[in-house]
């Protein structure tokens, strides 16, 4: 898991998944953003732990709050 502490190789590694998992809803007539948001809950800390917070979140928020 030592390559996944970068964030283009773990970008690289998610978005297979995504595709895949909308293509899975798109068959079950899923709206994508459920699909997209159930993924994301998959990945993240409370799921598989693929992804954990850090300053790319605190980073995050202060560009949509400028927005």
């Amino acid at each position: 898991m030592e390559l996944l502490q970068n964030s283009f190789y773990l970008f690289e590694a998610i978005r297979p998944l995504a595709a895949a998992a909308g293509a899975v809803g798109q068959f079950l007539r899923q709206p994508l953003i459920v699909v997209f948001i159930v993924v994301g809950i998959g990945i993240g800390p409370a799921g598989l732990g693929l992804t954990r917070l850090g300053e790319g979140i605190g980073q995050g928020q202060r560009v949509l709050i400028a927005l």
